[in-house]
């Protein structure tokens, strides 16, 4: 009896210290946004032998998070706010799992891994879909939406900021408000579409508060913008002036003048504005350097102009790579896709239940004849369903034979060491295509697997000719090298060198972005636009 005391003593002094650190959770929770230096300092104090039971160490782990991230500290790393989703992965309330997802989101963001960013936001979204957290909800969307404009996707770039502005003013934080309309308003420019960017930049004006620096700042911003893009000359320098005029000069986005300013034809207005900017802003972004360069251009600085040209194709360049190697664009989508698949498992596995219930009761009552019929039945399903997938495989690989076949007979000038990579990868293709129609199945089980490693690795073919040219023509690949040319682009340099054109193959990766690697390499060469074929010029390159 003693030992049983003692036992339910302890477990009520442990309860005891979980519900007086979880008060002072409850306390910073209360002041965390308004108060945010106030709350860090708070929850650094407490020691970490106070917190015992997993659901505290998870909500000081979150509420720690969310105060360094609003004192303007990035973390790179989940040290601090592992515990919190070791928990609200498969425990918590709708608004703690999304509050979760939002910081871990975050962290990725900070780290520069915009895909899994991406992720976190998406499942963040889903987590709190019945929830009515508006503040994290809108920042959920709100960080989404820039990675969208990251990605160049400007329609969901704007709804998203859209649901964001709509959670904002559920919750009544005007300045985040205006901060997304100003967002929606630029993603309307960008999509060139003047009625929709108007009629937002009305719903700014109208709930801008004068009196407010940002937001007035802000909307003046937008309105120039806008009116830059859509507007006379003269309306472009009233708004120009307007807004140097109305706002404190390091309130002013010194870029967007520069901007206008560009778009004007006022050149040397234009450069003040860019040095009022370096005087105000430390930032030198792409967008820096791309104005910079083409003000300098138009000055006739053309020493200037390519300086500041190259650090633009250094930065664009870095920014591509990121893009090309990761699948950032198809998180949302899927996501969505796997929502969908689980519900579908979900109803197939509830119609297989029913299905097998069903086949019990009628096994007593019918034939067995019958049941064959229906086991027949299902196996010719099957196979079908298999038919299917093979012939899906089978057109996709004889498209690439075709393009191969198109490439070999348009162009004569293809190399005799790579049309042998052509061929060596076409023999491959037709050794399937023998199977195909043999009646054989183990060979055709065979043909269909070797046909899903080929049509996953058409890359490879871009490595095999790049290592064919690395061996025969080592002068070729270093003077690309010097042209600071990624690996991609001396890939596809290869691909041009072999006597291939840019929709060839573009047509055989299955891509659209060939023309922006080709605009690349054309840029490190030094080629004018219109003046020489790229292909041409390459293969030039390789004879000399």
């Amino acid at each position: 009896m003693l030992a049983l005391s003692l036992i339910l003593s302890l477990l009520s002094v442990a309860c005891d210290r979980n519900d007086n650190v979880n008060y002072v959770l409850e306390d910073i929770a209360s002041y965390i946004e308004q108060e945010p230096q106030k709350a860090l300092s708070a929850l650094q104090r407490i020691e970490s032998s106070q917190l015992r039971a997993n659901n505290i160490k998870a909500k000081h782990s979150l509420l720690l998070s969310m105060a360094m991230d609003k004192n303007y500290i990035d973390k790179t790393d989940f040290s601090v706010l592992q515990p919190a989703i070791n928990y609200y992965e498969s425990h918590g309330s709708p608004e703690e799992k999304m509050t979760m997802y939002y910081y871990k989101g975050r962290i990725y963001d900070n780290a520069g891994n915009q895909e899994l960013a991406m992720a976190s936001y998406v499942e963040g979204i889903e987590a709190g879909n019945k929830a009515d957290e508006y503040p994290v909800k809108a920042r959920l969307y709100f960080a989404k939406g820039l990675i969208h404009k990251d990605l160049y996707e400007y329609k969901k770039y704007v709804e998203s900021m859209q649901y964001a502005a709509e959670c904002y003013d559920a919750c009544n934080n005007i300045q985040s408000y205006l901060s997304s309309i100003d967002n929606i308003v630029n993603g309307y420019t960008l999509l060139r579409d003047t009625v929709l960017a108007m009629k937002w930049l009305g719903i700014m004006k109208e709930r801008t508060d004068s009196n407010d620096t940002r937001s007035y700042s802000e909307y003046y911003e937008a309105r120039t913008g806008v009116i830059s893009v859509f507007g006379t000359h003269k309306e472009k320098m009233d708004a120009i002036d307007e807004y140097i005029h109305k706002i404190q000069h390091k309130n002013i986005r010194w870029l967007t003048v520069a901007n206008s300013y560009l778009k004007s034809g006022q050149f040397k207005e234009g450069l003040e504005a860019v040095r009022n900017h370096e005087k105000y802003s430390k930032t030198k972004s792409a967008r820096y350097y791309a104005i910079l360069s083409e003000l300098h251009e138009k000055l006739g600085n053309t020493k200037d102009a390519l300086n500041n040209y190259r650090k633009y194709i250094r930065l664009s360049d870095s920014s591509d790579m990121v893009l090309f190697r990761n699948n950032t664009k198809f998180m949302e989508e899927k996501h969505n896709l796997e929502l969908r698949n689980e519900k579908t498992m979900a109803q197939k596995k509830i119609i297989l239940v029913c299905a097998i219930c069903v086949v019990i009761v009628l096994a007593l009552l019918i034939l067995w004849a019958t049941k064959l019929v229906k086991i027949k039945v299902l196996e010719k399903e099957i196979a079908q369903k298999e038919s299917e997938r093979y012939k899906m495989l089978y057109d996709n690989l004889l498209d690439e034979k075709n393009c191969f076949l198109e490439m070999s007979s348009v162009n004569s000038e293809i190399t005799e060491q790579a049309n042998n990579a052509i061929m060596n990868r076409m023999n491959i293709l037709n050794d399937f295509f023998k199977a195909h129609v043999s009646d054989d199945c183990q060979l055709q089980t065979s043909a269909i697997n070797e046909m899903e490693k080929i049509f996953e690795n058409r890359y490879e073919f871009l490595r095999d000719t790049k290592l064919i040219f690395t061996a025969s023509y080592p002068h070729f690949i270093a003077k690309l090298k010097e042209c600071n040319m990624t690996e991609t682009e001396i890939m596809y340099c290869c691909m041009y060198a072999i006597g291939l054109k840019g929709s060839h193959i573009g047509k055989y990766l299955g891509t659209s972005n060939i023309y922006n690697i080709s605009s690349s390499i054309r840029r490190k060469l030094g080629l004018d636009e219109y003046k020489k074929n790229i292909d041409k010029h390459i293969r030039e390159l390789l004879q000399k």
